[in-house]
């Protein structure tokens, strides 16, 4: 956003100016003076701007008041207009909120809900297939039945996990290769698709953060040193995350050799069992390290969400509140 320095030279012969143009110009200078956000330019000349929806409400009536008044001066006229850009500018919505959080929650959905939710609802297999895994599964939970009613003094558990595996196995032995597949293929369908909706809130939380996270520019201009102090932590969260990753993904791979009397060197047995653990520590740990970050990013958005709706959308109220509370707690020192 940009902010207006104050030109003075016109104001000192305020003589020359007709009375609807002298107080248009008194109004003007009521606006700039009453703006608290001050900031510097390159050449230390003093810049004003808006630091509340309070300030931005003052100028707007009083710019309502200069606009109805006939003037004629230039200088006047671009000193009207330039305010007026400024408040209304200050009003627009910019996003403030962490794009690696949008990033990385919705990567998190998007292969949960692939893996857990679409590759579920689209699951198939052949009816040859389907016979398999009905003989398969009859034959588990008969087995499992002969060995439970083989226990003499059965368990409430165990009694009820007897019971359970008849009802399983009732089911099922009336089934031919297709009623099975289709009562699989049903049941994994709703599966995915229950996943699916649970994910829905979250996808929410998503819009709604990205919404929550667009402050006014006059807000923004308040927080500017709150800011840089954020984004500097964020660059060094994320420099550190990175060069851990980065840390294991470096490591070198070792081939192990066994060294002959003759000299001669061959692979070693434990070469595949070390190979593993290298897979393990160079890629597993990395992987593992980026689905810890998007999961904590998931669980804390919904509080996030909340947080920057009430900075970003209720400041003025959450500041009259706090207002409040400093004069219930805090006494006017008696001069």
């Amino acid at each position: 956003m940009s902010q207006q320095t104050l030109e003075h030279d016109y104001l000192e012969e305020m003589e020359n100016l007709s009375p609807d143009e002298q107080k248009a110009a008194q109004l003007l200078q009521e606006i700039y003076d009453k703006w608290s956000y001050i900031t510097f330019d390159e050449d230390e000349e003093e810049l004003h701007g808006p630091a509340s929806k309070r300030e931005v409400n003052y100028a707007l009536e009083r710019l309502e008041k200069v606009s109805v008044l006939p003037i004629q001066n230039e200088e006047l006229k671009n000193w009207y207009e330039s305010l007026l850009s400024v408040a209304e500018e200050s009003q627009n919505r910019r996003f403030i909120g962490s794009w690696w959080i949008i990033g990385g929650v919705s990567l998190f959905l998007l292969v949960a809900i692939y893996s857990f939710g679409i590759s579920e609802m689209t699951k198939d297999f052949t009816v040859a297939e389907a016979q398999r895994r009905l003989d398969s599964e009859i034959s588990y939970l008969q087995n499992q039945i002969r060995n439970l009613e083989a226990i003499p003094n059965r368990t409430e558990n165990q009694e009820g996990a007897l019971q359970n595996q008849k009802e399983q196995l009732s089911e099922l032995e009336p089934l031919d290769a297709e009623g099975y597949r289709d009562l699989r293929l049903s049941q994994s369908f709703w599966r995915g698709f229950r996943f699916t909706m649970r994910q829905i809130p979250m996808i929410l939380f998503v819009v709604a953060y990205y919404f929550a996270s667009k402050a006014p520019e006059y807000l923004i201009n308040r927080r500017e040193r709150e800011m840089q102090l954020m984004m500097k932590g964020a660059g060094v969260m994320k420099k550190a995350i990175l060069g851990l990753m980065g840390f294991f993904l470096a490591t070198p791979w070792v081939t192990y050799y066994d060294v002959h009397a003759d000299g001669r060197k061959t692979y070693s047995d434990s070469n595949m069992e070390m190979g593993i653990l290298q897979l393990v520590w160079k890629f597993g740990v990395p992987v593992l390290i980026a689905v810890f970050v998007m999961y904590t990013m998931m669980v804390i958005l919904p509080f996030l969400t909340i947080i920057n709706y009430l900075r970003n959308y209720q400041a003025d109220k959450i500041d009259g509140y706090v207002d409040k509370l400093k004069g219930m707690f805090i006494k006017p020192q008696v001069a």
